[in-house]
């Protein structure tokens, strides 16, 4: 029981961290996107 509970604490652990990698690549994505997006307004 103790191994079980040892892996899913490292499982929450790998999730908690992708989950904040992920959501820094959508953000800095989307930051791109949206300076593409003011500069072929500005062009």
């Amino acid at each position: 029981m103790r191994t079980f509970e040892q892996g899913y604490r490292s499982v929450s652990l790998i999730m908690t961290l992708n989950w904040d990698r992920a959501l820094f690549m959508t953000g800095l994505a989307g930051a791109l996107w949206l300076g593409a997006q003011f500069g072929t307004l500005a062009g």
